[in-house]
């Protein structure tokens, strides 16, 4: 679907830029302004487009093997067996290690990827099946610069937290006293 999104607009960029070049007389510099203007717009409706983009057209298989993943990863207690800060909470790492042989045992995938829209930055959040069916969803990531001694670090601690709560929430584990 994306492709043909891209496509498309690829197409109608192409021909609203013809018609105007040849409509008007401008001097070069004034196209290049013109083309430079047009073909920034068209990127950004097409990452708008990508982005919000949320999932194959058939679920079913992808939405069984879901269903049976959340009934192994109910056994969790990841507040008692959680490496981080002494057991009392779990880390990404410690998630991620229960987890992944819960999801391949039901032929899933997940991954988590960080992306920038016009109004900030957002985790988006991809489930895979074998069967090449997925579903993505995206969330804000909220930074607190004013805290931190470094906007890096500070941007890095919030994509951590962010991961970590997505990936708990969409398993439904709990993580610990939080």
């Amino acid at each position: 679907m994306a492709d043909e999104i891209i496509d498309s607009s690829c197409r109608d960029a192409v021909k609203i830029i013809n018609t105007k070049l040849t409509q008007f007389n401008l001097e070069s510099s004034s196209k290049i302004d013109y083309v430079t203007a047009k073909l920034e717009d068209v990127e950004r409706k097409l990452k708008a487009a990508i982005v919000e983009e949320s999932g194959s057209k058939e679920q079913d298989k992808l939405l069984a093997a879901l269903s049976k993943c959340l009934g192994d990863m109910s056994k969790a207690d990841m507040e008692r067996t959680g490496a981080g800060n002494r057991g009392n909470y779990a880390t990404l790492t410690d998630l991620t290690i229960f987890a992944m042989p819960i999801l391949e045992k039901h032929g899933l995938s997940f991954r988590m990827e960080p992306i920038e829209k016009n109004d900030g930055d957002y985790l988006r959040s991809v489930l895979g099946h074998s069967s090449g069916q997925w579903n993505s969803s995206i969330c804000k990531i909220t930074v607190d610069y004013k805290n931190a001694q470094d906007a890096n670090q500070a941007y890095g601690k919030a994509l951590s937290y962010m991961k970590k709560y997505v990936f708990g929430s969409y398993f439904c584990i709990h993580t610990g006293k939080e």
